[in-house]
Parts: structure tokens; sequence; C-alpha cells
């Protein structure tokens, strides 16, 4: 991933910046004792928005614009973000101007917007990858989870042994990965991207 992430700057003639968080997931997962949750997202703030908003509130407001790729069927239900939803991750960004360009499209459209602006696409999307962002998070969706079984078996593996340790990610309904797997196959199988 973060080649790609080097050769969309490249591309676009911006600085590339490596960003880590503090810390490690491994660790903070065996220390929560429990996979994160799929609605509140708790693994955001340490794992995304704190390492990337350090280098963001370092940047001048006047003259930066902040552009993502959020996408309105990837939202929570209920969520009031629109296109140009200021981050409320941390207060000192919510004055910086932000575009989220692909939030309102269709997939088709998106994909199209991308292809035309010449813009280096990840090749997860070839492998069955449905988004970039958490690309390897076990609990995404079924597409995800297969992808992420077909393509990097080791990882799948690993998610198993955590299941075992702290239980499934969806454990009311007393699901885990190899059901989001197993649902993945089945939607790949019927829209013919097997």
């Amino acid at each position: 991933m973060s080649v790609h992430v080097q050769e969309v700057c490249d591309f676009l003639g911006v600085e590339y910046v490596i960003v880590k968080p503090k810390a490690d997931w491994w660790t903070w997962l065996n220390k929560k004792g429990c996979w994160p949750s799929l609605l509140y997202r708790d693994c955001q703030g340490p794992f995304i928005h704190d390492p990337v908003n350090a280098v963001k509130v370092g940047l001048p407001m006047e003259t930066t614009l902040i552009l993502d790729g959020s996408r309105a069927t990837q939202m929570v239900r209920g969520s009031k973000k629109n296109k140009t939803t200021p981050h409320n991750s941390h207060p000192k960004l919510k004055n910086y101007k932000t575009y989220h360009p692909c939030f309102d499209l269709t997939d088709e459209a998106a994909y199209d917007l991308l292809e035309k602006s010449k813009v280096p696409l990840w090749r997860g999307y070839a492998m069955g990858f449905q988004r970039t962002a958490c690309w390897c998070c076990p609990g995404m969706c079924g597409l995800q989870a297969y992808a992420l079984e077909k393509n990097f078996p080791g990882l799948a593996n690993e998610i198993r042994f955590w299941e075992k340790r702290i239980g499934f990610m969806q454990p009311m309904n007393n699901k885990g990965f190899d059901d989001l797997v197993r649902v993945g196959a089945k939607k790949a199988e019927k829209e013919g991207l097997l």
C-alpha cells in the first residue's frame, strides 16, 4: 500500500510523508481483548486519525485542502456527512477546507473519474478488494474477507488465530471471519467476480 501511495504522490507532484501510529495493532487488540466495533470503529482513532491529524494540523490552513476517499455508501447509517463535511476527529481541523470528491458518486462513476484522471489505481482492486482504507480489516465486508483469504491466506489464518483467542468479530450473531469469506465467495460468484 505504501508504494501505491508514493506513486500517487509522485503523479500528483506532492510530498510523500510516511505516517505511523504509536500503537501496534496486535498489542492493542490483545489489550482490548475483543475486535473493534464495526459501528463505532474505535480502531480509527489510534491507527488512522491520531497519526494523520498530527501531520495535518501542521499544514497552513489557508493553503491546505484536505481530500479523501470518503463514500456515502461506506458511512454509518444516520451519518450527516456530505461532500464538504470537515473532519471532526481533531478540533483544530474543523476549519480546514475539506472535499470528498467521490462521496456521492456511484462505483462506476468514481472508477470512471479515477481512470480519466490517470491517477495510478491500487492493484488491490484487481485482486478483488473493495476499498483501500483498512484493506486488511477482517470485518469490512464479505467481498473484502474473500479477497483477503484468496490473496493473503497467511493473514487470513492470523485472523482465525485471533478469533480463537478473543472471539468472533460479530459475537452477537456468532459470526466470524469464515462466515464473511463464505458470504463474499457467494457474492463474487453471483456478480461474476471469480
